[in-house]
């Protein structure tokens, strides 16, 4: 196996993206969210696979660092020099990665993401050019660096959330069908935490949509206000 991809929940869209694009390159890749058999110790199956792969793909943000599980991947795959670590966002590093080569994937479009993560694993050599490669016309990965085309007042990532994928997953499914029209409810009492869910999903999903808009609806002054600032937006149609 070529390749381990590492990387905390928040950042699955980002790992399997990465484990695409490796893999249409030729490359054999695995990760838990696709290959972690169900009833096994996942902690000893990632020792197994980091194991065997020539290398350890770190998908490297503020909140892979600071998880336990995620640390004891990284540190692991240093102590092997089988560490390539990307960054999906502008986090500090640990000082211990100061002199390793890193490669950034955030704040660029996704041709030159996937040249730098190639470029990365040693698939291909720089380029030379300024505006990198031209799009792959075939790619049918989501992009995870970008934000909807209209996007706001979406409240500030919660990064210190964890936990609770089995919520946000049966929220996806039940927003990711076919219909133009789907709803997604969240209830209980106060302060178990449905906000943070809702902020985490936004932001955990934002490349999958064109549009999203966050609208208080505490009040109806909220809403009625909420709504009118999106009106305001401009939106373009294609007929």
């Amino acid at each position: 196996m070529d390749v381990f991809v590492s990387y905390t929940g928040a950042d699955e869209a980002w790992a399997t993206w990465v484990a695409e694009v490796l893999e249409a390159a030729g490359l054999t890749t695995t990760l838990q969210a696709w290959d972690s058999p169900t009833g096994e110790n996942f902690v000893v199956w990632i020792s197994e696979q980091m194991s065997t792969a020539s290398r350890t793909v770190a998908i490297c943000s503020d909140g892979y660092f600071a998880s336990h599980w995620c640390t004891q991947e990284w540190t692991g795959a240093l102590a092997g020099k089988k560490l390539v670590p990307v960054r999906i966002e502008d986090c500090a590093l640990p000082a211990v990665l100061g002199t390793i080569t890193c490669r950034d994937l955030h704040d660029v479009d996704e041709p030159v993401a996937r040249r730098k993560l190639l470029e990365a694993v040693g698939l291909t050599r720089p380029a030379r050019q300024s505006s990198g490669f031209p799009r792959h016309a075939g790619a049918t990965a989501v992009f995870p660096g970008r934000l909807p085309d209209i996007w706001g007042p979406v409240p500030a990532r919660n990064m210190l959330f964890t936990g609770r994928d089995q919520h946000l997953h049966a929220l996806h499914h039940r927003l990711a069908g076919d219909s133009r029209i789907a709803v997604g409810a969240l209830h209980g009492a106060g302060g178990v935490g449905k906000t943070q869910l809702a902020v985490e999903y936004v932001w955990r999903y934002a490349a999958e949509y064109s549009l999203v808009w966050w609208v208080d609806a505490t009040t109806s002054t909220g809403l009625v206000s909420g709504l009118a600032a999106l009106a305001r937006e401009p939106v373009t149609i294609f007929v």
